[in-house]
């Protein structure tokens, strides 16, 4: 008898299907030339934030925010996957973290 071959997943959207080791290659290396940086004023604070350079009109949008004692630059893995999927991505330094301002009452 033939031996039985599991059959390959099935996925309902491409972007949770793992991709060729050719479309890899073809990501930059950093996560930083995805991304315009730019502040906005929040309660006399400057908080930084970040959104994908080739955005696409009507493509899904996903904000990341993080925890406590991190940054924008703990989703870079992240990031570059989202993007590379054809999302855009939306990242935020929440105030006293990152690249955003630290309040005076906190040093």
């Amino acid at each position: 008898p033939r031996p039985i071959r599991p059959k390959p997943p099935r996925y309902k959207s491409k972007a949770f299907a793992p991709r060729s080791a050719a479309s890899d290659s073809k990501k930059p290396t950093s996560y930083l030339d995805l991304l315009d940086f730019d502040t906005f004023e929040w309660n006399g604070y400057n908080i930084n934030y970040a959104v994908n350079k080739t955005r696409k009109p009507g493509s899904l949008s996903v904000l990341l925010v993080h925890g406590f004692g991190a940054s924008i630059g703990h989703f870079k893995k992240n990031i570059v996957e989202l993007i590379s999927s054809g999302y855009d991505v939306h990242a935020i330094d929440l105030l006293g973290f990152g690249a955003s301002e630290k309040p005076y009452e906190y040093q």
